[in-house]
């Protein structure tokens, strides 16, 4: 696995993650359940008592000791009922994958809310089910605050008349 790419937006950020699985001694069976894990980003294996189970968990450490990870829900993240307040990580799509009898990748973006500009912050990975133990990289502030300079308005709405 493999952090590929920081896409830095005023707000936010979408982290780009990447994966490749080679086949060992698995059977047919549990090869086909490791590619539908890597296909479906092991979203559907979250145990309902603890939240953890085999699936992919990710997750972001600010420098400020806040953390998110895509187990945690927010009140009004999907409703608009209460403010949210940050940071907030979740699954935001994107991505694909391709699988053999041997091999398969595939990948996925999470957006990252509010875009952490100071400070080194810990980027978390683990997937139990893959056989991924926890894996962490660290991306700076520095970095993020001199994308988010950079960053340019895609087009301006025109003043209503």
């Amino acid at each position: 696995m493999a952090a590929k790419s920081v896409e830095v937006f005023s707000t936010g950020c979408l982290i780009e993650v990447v994966w490749s699985v080679r086949r060992g001694t698995e059977s047919d069976r549990d090869w086909s359940m490791v590619t539908d894990q890597c296909f479906n980003r092991g979203r559907y294996r979250l145990d309902s008592e603890n939240g953890r189970g085999g699936a992919l968990r990710f997750g972001v450490a600010f420098p400020d000791g806040r953390k998110a990870t895509t187990t945690q829900l927010y009140p009004g993240m999907f409703d608009g009922t209460e403010q949210v307040t940050g940071p907030v990580l979740m699954m935001s799509g994107g991505g694909g994958g391709t699988g053999s009898d041997d091999e398969v990748s595939a990948s996925t973006k999470f957006w990252l809310w509010p875009l952490p500009l100071a400070g080194d912050t810990r980027v978390v990975a683990q997937w139990d089910d893959i056989g991924m133990k926890e894996e962490s990289i660290i991306v700076t502030g520095e970095q993020l605050r001199t994308a988010a300079a950079k960053v340019q308005k895609y087009w301006v709405a025109p003043a209503p008349d």
